[in-house]
């Protein structure tokens, strides 16, 4: 995976509008734990695009795997 962040963010240099290379970096930051850099990859890919199904697809696994982001378990303590 780094060897695909380092390329697409080279390419990006070129082409910053090329949304596949946002993608891809935003991807392959998340299969880093990079999750904050990862999300602001693939915030540009939706606001460029807002009908990106992968990109939106890719904001909520990124969200489900950053443990920072999930609840604490005093609240996701299941209802009684």
């Amino acid at each position: 995976m780094p060897q695909a962040e380092a390329t697409a963010r080279g390419l990006l240099k070129h082409y910053p509008k090329a949304l596949v290379l946002h993608s891809v970096l935003g991807n392959s930051l998340i299969g880093q734990r990079e999750f904050e850099q990862a999300e602001k990859s693939l915030s540009k890919v939706v606001s460029m695009k807002p009908d990106s199904l992968e990109s939106w697809s890719a904001l909520g696994y990124r969200s489900s795997r950053d443990d920072s982001r999930r609840p604490s378990a005093a609240i996701a303590r299941p209802w009684h």
